[in-house]
């Protein structure tokens, strides 16, 4: 077995006993779709969990936002410690929070999508139930998963009305996304000297900064300098051109896919790229959150 696969197998089990740990902690386990054989796309042969939602207990009083986190693997795997550690944060920073299980390979990105949207809808359905208040759901995602939260924060619909599932019905468009060291520089199909119409046309379909609409929500964007300055740049400028609300920080260190970057379980610690953190958390507070 090669090390890369010993490496996948390693972080699935942490995510497994992540979600364990988490259900005997009060953690709400919810499906995003009542069977799995009613998921679009779903194959049982990959060996992987139906999408599902682990929702942490809601803060007392009245509802407040939440911080949906769709932690990062490169779209082969989920990194437990960028979904404990942000959502930690943002709930003692007084938010609710839920941590995505969105599907990975084989499966491609759209299925990915197509969970994130899924779950945006079942949070704002059944807000009441949960404690939460159904206007004020924001994204939280790193590297892949930022990639999948800016896709879903730009490639959002109203719901159709007409669906026979009524969580169909309602509305996957994000009130806030917040995206943390995502690849997000253009599709492209060409080597240095092909091009490929057809292939180049269906990448640039999923990608963000091709996609963004007129009424896609307010962006807080943050990477560091060792990862290509384009990914946060491209997209920034995409939402600047279309009067999109954006925060964006480029900060000078620290490696790809440090979470907090506070050296906690062997992350990076880099005090002054931590900073994203707080500042996040004080942006989505100053929309509502």
């Amino acid at each position: 077995m090669s090390q890369q696969e010993l490496h996948k197998q390693e972080r699935n089990r942490q995510w497994a006993a992540m979600w364990s740990e988490l259900t005997t902690q009060g953690w709400k386990t919810i499906a995003l779709w009542p069977k799995a054989d009613l998921v679009p796309g779903f194959c049982p042969q990959h060996n992987q969990e139906a999408p599902r939602l682990l929702l942490r207990p809601a803060h007392a009083g009245k509802p407040r936002g939440l911080v949906l986190i769709c932690a990062g693997g490169g779209f082969r795997y989920k990194t437990y410690l960028e979904a404990t550690a942000s959502a930690d944060c943002f709930y003692s920073a007084g938010m609710n929070v839920a941590i995505l299980d969105y599907r990975c390979l084989p499966y491609d990105r759209a299925d990915a999508l197509c969970d994130a949207k899924r779950a945006v809808r079942m949070l704002r359905k059944n807000a009441p139930e949960y404690g939460i208040d159904p206007d004020h759901i924001a994204l939280c995602g790193f590297s892949a998963g930022g990639m999948i939260s800016a896709m879903a924060a730009t490639l959002f619909d109203p719901g159709d009305p007409m669906a026979s599932d009524p969580v169909e019905q309602i509305s996957c468009r994000p009130d806030a996304a917040v995206i943390c060291y995502g690849a997000m520089c253009p599709a492209q199909s060409y080597g240095p000297l092909g091009y490929d119409r057809e292939a180049q046309n269906q990448l640039a379909r999923l990608s963000p900064d091709q996609n963004v609409p007129f009424d896609a929500p307010p962006f807080f964007i943050f990477q560091t300098a060792k990862d290509d300055p384009r990914h946060c740049l491209k997209l920034a400028s995409a939402l600047a051109e279309r009067g999109i609300a954006l925060e964006v920080h480029l900060f000078k260190d620290g490696s790809h896919g440090q979470a907090l970057y506070d050296g906690q379980n062997g992350t990076e610690n880099v005090p002054h790229t931590a900073q994203w953190a707080a500042l996040a958390c004080q942006w989505l507070i100053e929309y509502g959150f």
